[in-house]
């Protein structure tokens, strides 16, 4: 299952084209690891 990334900045969301590499590979894992009240929000899909 692939984590799905969301950028805001100041509250809104902003479209960002996240590219397939290592950096992305590893905020993803970061992100699933992490909990809900750190500020990032991870959404499964």
């Amino acid at each position: 299952m692939k984590t799905e990334l969301t950028m805001k900045i100041n509250g809104e969301t902003v479209t960002v084209e996240w590219e397939d590499n290592e950096s992305v590979s590893a905020l993803r894992e970061l992100a699933s690891e992490s909990d809900h009240n750190s500020g990032v929000t991870v959404r499964r899909f």
